[in-house]
């Protein structure tokens, strides 16, 4: 079933659809920078970029099963040829609650051109005390600042996560575009 878009405005910037304005709501909870639409690269336009250590290109989607990430070719294709050498993230329409890496929940999929896609958890940095993510195969480097200490920056989460993500949700609901 393909649910049309609603037009959402989100701390003054207006959404194409309420999960683009979903998951600024979320960066802002997470206290991660960001900004939308930002970079006009090769015939790809990444819904955000997220300013961290070093910046992280975002992609959402409204894929609502792990399965769905399957259908995402295209893409993850316009991502990989987009010119951008650092990571990117696909995000869906929610939070999987499935064992991911190391952590409990998996957040998306992320891309490095060093070691292509993987799944990728949240986790709460012990070091930094920041919200960040890993990939579940490769780098469990904190994104958000750089932390690294194999795992042992890693402090695994409950349900600090889906619990931001419904908080996100509740602060966009009624917000049509302007």
């Amino acid at each position: 079933m393909n649910v049309p878009a609603i037009p959402t405005t989100y701390a003054g910037v207006n959404f194409r659809s309420r999960l683009e304005a979903k998951w600024a709501a979320m960066f802002d909870l997470l206290g991660w920078r960001w900004e939308y639409e930002p970079e006009d690269l090769h015939m790809y336009i990444p819904d955000f970029v997220l300013y961290f250590d070093r910046p992280l290109l975002v992609e959402v989607k409204p894929v609502s099963s792990v399965e769905d990430f399957a259908e995402m070719a295209p893409e993850r294709a316009k991502i990989q040829q987009s010119g951008w050498d650092g990571e990117a993230i696909i995000v869906g329409s929610r939070i999987w609650d499935r064992p991911c890496g190391d952590g409990f929940y998996q957040l998306g999929w992320i891309w490095s051109p060093r070691d292509g896609w993987d799944d990728a958890f949240p986790f709460r940095c012990i070091d930094c005390g920041s919200y960040s993510f890993a990939s579940a195969s490769y780098s469990w480097q904190c994104r958000v600042k750089g932390c690294y200490e194999g795992n042992g920056h890693i402090d695994r989460l409950t349900d600090d996560f889906q619990s931001l993500f419904r908080q996100a949700g509740n602060m966009v609901q009624w917000r049509p575009a302007a």
